[in-house]
């Protein structure tokens, strides 16, 4: 494993660091319909196990979502970045985006 020291303020900035990134690629893809939200938890191991869900709604034909996990003796660090499209006649109204979606649970283990 990589020895990597758990600090909470620099965890802290990591995470908005990284979250900023990840956006910020996705972005640079230049899928225009497409809003990006992207979450970074940076936590401290202390011999126990790490279980994270999240719950959205979603519209299986056009939205989608990535994640990806690291860590090592000390920390852990997961990600979870969402595509969620916008049609051109969307408002910014949230409750007409999804609201006949079915509900998908994403859940990470460490």
């Amino acid at each position: 494993m990589i020895k990597i020291p758990y600090d909470a303020d620099r965890a802290a900035q990591l995470s908005g660091f990284l979250s900023d990134g990840i956006r910020s690629k996705l972005r640079n893809l230049n899928f225009s319909n497409y809003k990006y939200f992207v979450q970074v938890v940076i936590g401290e191991k202390k011999n126990q196990s790490v279980h994270i869900a999240t719950r959205h709604f979603f519209d299986e034909m056009v939205d989608t979502w990535g994640s990806a996990s690291f860590q090592s003796d000390t920390l852990y660090c997961t990600t979870v970045a969402y595509g969620i499209f916008q049609s051109s006649s969307s408002s910014s109204n949230d409750d007409q985006i999804g609201i006949e979606s079915e509900p998908m649970d994403s859940s990470l283990h460490l």
